[in-house]
């Protein structure tokens, strides 16, 4: 760069004001209210800012000579000392345009070294824990967790809109509360934005302490600068940050979060102090990174078991024991254990295992309290409704033997001693099979109790040799094991069905169903399939190895990271990782990923892609080779829904009689 041009550190009082020369951006330009004057923030090509102003009498000379965003040489100043209230830069100084003042828009190839934002990020931490306002603006860079209703004030007069939305970073979360034309622009920002919660910059944002709590705001006027999911550096970093710990006061934001990032899950937890609770988005081993070194007399965590995702089978048993004098508790399990596994053995063809059950107890003087886990090897069942419905068989079983066997009345307790009913409950919690239910964690307790829950040194837990993670990781309901590839169905009235979402070779082994016909019809198995998404191999393996092909490109290998498949209207959708390559663009995303949707009617597949600046592009649909399909077919069925055909074979190697009566276990 010319050795006459000066850098913007360089700056001081007291030279002529012919002798100051830059390069610089104008990174941010505003009239202010009133038109008494044009304000502006310059960088160099050092990244160092300072603070310019047009004074009014000047403004119809530079008005339209400065755009915000280009690179200029400009010259001659008056140099002020930087103050105020809230100061958009740190330098001590500030320049004043002046009559003589040279403007020229420059076009040399260094302009490309000067950044285009300068964000000074803040992190959220260093802002909520000040206790009195700051005299510099800040950026801030933060995901939406939440936003408030809209609302109305008088202001100075008039009639003024007011939002809240909160931002979360690693460091934290704060309040933001945006002013008047602000508002209007966050709701068009939100109106493009894509499913998830977005990443939002926050530039020359004030920060305010009200009521002893602090928080940003924008500048009234134009100073303040909203972005929302950008594509500049410090964005692209945030997003790609390794560590994922988000939380959200309400459980419906957290769940629409989680959809957007990959291998995290959900926790729910309750403040010590007022016993709110709060909803947590992490992966696995960094919710264990942190709680595992927690005080434990402040460690009340849920696991989320989330609608329509697969979970373990799992159990809440409890009863009062002042009511139920003389019950053996660990009787009471062994025998419902017995009875869960004749049940598996007979619905499922499975054979049960003690040594798959993890048992957790956190039981009082006053009262038994314990949790069963049970991990079926290479099995789960397909959410938690069925897993329910799989109960409620059992409890209907145990109800229906009772006159029968008397060993099953060890299962039976009375509820309170006021009612004093006589033995008539299951001492089974059927109300935990619910929806997005939260079911407590080993080594958590309750809010205001002080009652742990530990495994205990029966089944799968009997070995104390194993590591606490061991047995942390084995309790998650949640936590699928990367050989699953069954999902088990459980309806009501001994309707059960073994289905295999995740690997759909068909033989043998799978069950009655599959078994007696030919044909694997999916909208038969899955009456939601359209609105559940899964991981591992989808019903149409060659169909899997052709997508990984085409995802495979420049020696970079994809992976299918989830799967769905709409069988309404006959479209396959692979989402992809590892290889990120965009048609649009030409390269790599640096950190959205894509997806492949396959038209299985016309056996077209076109590539589409999650990043914001790709929204609505789909690449030109391309023919699917018809040796993928040439072992099995996908028809129309009468209903007008997909159905899947595939050949079964039986021990022998003969394929099953078609008129075979279709029955299920």
């Amino acid at each position: 760069m010319d050795k006459s041009i000066h850098n913007l550190d360089d700056v001081v009082p007291g030279r002529n004001a012919d002798a100051w020369r830059f390069v610089v951006r104008v990174i941010r330009l505003w009239e202010v209210p009133l038109f008494t004057s044009i304000e502006m923030v310059l960088i160099d090509q050092n990244g160092v800012k300072i603070h310019a102003t047009i004074p009014k009498q000047l403004m119809y000379l530079f008005q339209h000579k400065l755009i915000e965003g280009k690179v200029y040489k400009l010259s001659n100043f008056t140099v002020l000392l930087n103050s105020g209230a809230y100061r958009t830069t740190h330098h001590t100084y500030k320049l004043i345009f002046q009559m003589k003042t040279k403007v020229e828009e420059s076009h040399d190839y260094e302009i490309s070294l000067i950044p285009n934002h300068g964000l000074t990020l803040t992190d959220i931490s260093q802002i909520t824990s000040r206790t009195q306002d700051y005299e510099y603006l800040v950026d801030v860079i933060g995901l939406m967790t939440g936003i408030s209703a809209e609302r109305e004030f008088v202001r100075d007069g008039k009639l003024t809109k007011i939002l809240v939305i909160e931002l979360t970073d690693h460091s934290g979360k704060c309040e933001c509360t945006l002013f008047g034309n602000y508002v209007d622009e966050l709701h068009k920002l939100m109106s493009k934005a894509v499913e998830g919660s977005p990443v939002i910059v926050i530039q020359f944002a004030k920060v305010k302490i009200f009521r002893g709590k602090a928080s940003i705001q924008n500048v009234v006027g134009s100073t303040t600068r909203i972005y929302l999911n950008p594509s500049f550096p410090e964005a692209l970093k945030f997003k790609e940050g390794k560590e994922v710990w988000f939380t959200f006061s309400k459980q419906n934001e957290a769940i629409k979060f989680a959809k957007g990032q990959e291998d995290v899950h959900l926790f729910c937890y309750q403040d010590h102090l007022n016993g709110y609770r709060r909803f947590l988005v992490t992966t696995y081993t960094e919710f264990w990174q942190r709680y595992k070194t927690m005080d434990s007399k402040t460690r009340h965590f849920y696991e989320v078991i989330q609608e329509g995702l697969p979970c373990h089978l799992y159990f809440d048993l409890e009863f009062n024991r002042k009511v139920n004098v003389g019950k053996n508790g660990d009787e009471m399990v062994n025998l419902l254990i017995s009875t869960v596994l004749e049940a598996l053995h007979e619905k499922y063809e499975i054979l049960g295992d003690q040594d798959w059950i993890v048992e957790l107890d956190s039981s009082t003087e006053d009262k038994f309290s314990r949790h069963l886990i049970i991990r079926i090897p290479k099995a789960a069942f397909k959410d938690n409704s069925h897993a329910g419905a799989f109960v409620s068989e059992i409890c209907s079983r145990i109800l229906n033997a009772r006159g029968k066997d008397k060993s099953y009345e060890k299962l039976f307790i009375a509820k309170d001693s006021i009612t004093n009913e006589s033995v008539g409950q299951l001492f089974v919690d059927n109300a935990v099979y619910s929806r997005n239910r939260c079911f407590r964690l080993h080594l958590s307790s309750k809010a205001e109790k002080t009652s742990i829950l530990l495994p205990t040194e029966r089944f799968k837990c009997k070995n104390l040799g194993q590591s606490e993670e061991d047995i942390f990781m084995a309790s998650l309901i949640c936590n699928m094991d990367v050989d699953c590839g069954e999902l088990l169905v459980g309806k009501p009235d001994s309707d059960c069905v073994k289905t295999q979402h995740f690997d759909t070779k068909l033989n043998c082994n799978v069950g009655n169903s599959v078994q007696s016909h030919p044909e694997f019809t999916l909208n038969t198995c899955t009456s939601d399939v359209s609105t559940t998404y899964y991981k591992g191999k989808s019903p149409f393996p060659s169909l899997d190895e052709f997508i990984l092909s085409v995802a495979s490109m420049g020696n970079i290998p994809g992976k299918i990271h989830s799967w769905y498949l709409y069988s309404e209207s006959g479209f396959m959708v692979y989402n992809m990782t590892k290889n990120r390559y965009c048609e649009r663009i030409g390269r790599h995303h640096k950190s959205n990923n894509v997806m492949y949707v396959v038209d299985l009617r016309r056996e077209v597949y076109y590539q589409k892609c999650h990043d914001p600046d790709c929204k609505g592009y789909r690449s030109s649909s391309r023919p699917i080779p018809v040796h993928v399909f040439s072992n099995s077919s996908v028809v129309i069925g009468s209903s007008g829904m997909l159905d899947y055909k595939q050949p079964v074979e039986d021990e022998q190697g003969h394929q099953p009689d078609d008129n075979k009566p279709n029955s299920e276990c």
